[in-house]
């Protein structure tokens, strides 16, 4: 799970749609990091509410077997960044863009 604790999510006009998009803009930079052989785990993930979070659940059911699979060697033919616990990966590569993305999809709902 990313956790955010920037003042900007409170501020938001419609926080729920602020956290959905928050979680989709995060499922969307974490592509890069996710392992891909086919494809099939990246193009297999929802973005959805669960109460006031939102979630990336990648549906295929080997996903938390990579997810967590710390010691394993990723192929990096097609996706050179792939790592396990991919989301932290992706936060700390692109946790400004992240925060950046919020800002301008906020400014655009008031």
């Amino acid at each position: 799970m990313i956790k955010l604790n920037e003042d900007v999510i409170e501020k938001a006009l419609d926080v729920p749609r602020a956290v959905k998009y928050l979680a989709m803009e995060a499922r969307r930079l974490m592509e890069p990091y996710v392992p891909m052989r086919t494809g099939a785990l990246c193009g297999d993930a929802d973005v959805y509410m669960d109460g006031d979070r939102g979630v990336v659940h990648y549906k295929r059911k080997y996903a938390a077997k990579w997810f967590y699979a710390a010691e394993f060697a990723f192929g990096k033919e097609r996706h050179p960044l792939a790592t396990a616990f991919w989301d932290r990966a992706m936060l700390a590569a692109c946790r400004d863009e992240l925060v950046g993305n919020l800002r301008k999809f906020m400014k655009g709902q008031k």
